[in-house]
């Protein structure tokens, strides 16, 4: 099989124009205009599907970041949610477990997806209230 563009023999010319242009002139058979047309029009249509496969890819990357910085927000509105209510509630007198049991009720009361007590007690060392257990 002979590829289209070997059997061509382009002979271009190239003139240059002002404001960074040029103007290629390209001369060939009369049979084989509509060829290099066909040819042309897949390279258009190659290079429309390229562009549009960047700018998803780009707008993908864009739209994650955003996402993932509301997510550290959340989280970090979260800790000191949790770090305001321990130190409140151990101001009053309660130990650790009943810090968190309180905390976890108040939490559960709002139907709030991070109300377990289990998780507020891992979570805790992370918003800066470590604890270790006394021996």
């Amino acid at each position: 099989m002979i590829p289209l563009l070997s059997s061509l023999q382009l002979n271009p010319k190239v003139t240059p124009l002002d404001d960074n242009l040029v103007e290629v002139t390209l001369t060939l058979p009369d049979d084989l205009v509509y060829d290099f047309l066909k040819v042309l029009d897949s390279l258009t249509g190659l290079s429309t599907s390229i562009r549009s496969k960047t700018r998803l890819a780009r707008y993908k990357e864009s739209s994650s970041d955003l996402v993932h910085q509301e997510s550290l927000r959340q989280r970090d509105a979260f800790y000191a949610r949790l770090v305001y209510l321990y130190d409140y509630y151990t101001a009053e007198g309660l130990n650790r477990t009943q810090t968190i049991k309180r905390i976890s009720s108040d939490l559960r009361k709002e139907n709030h997806p991070w109300s377990s007590v289990d998780l507020i007690r891992s979570l805790l060392p992370a918003a800066g209230r470590p604890w270790r257990k006394q021996t």
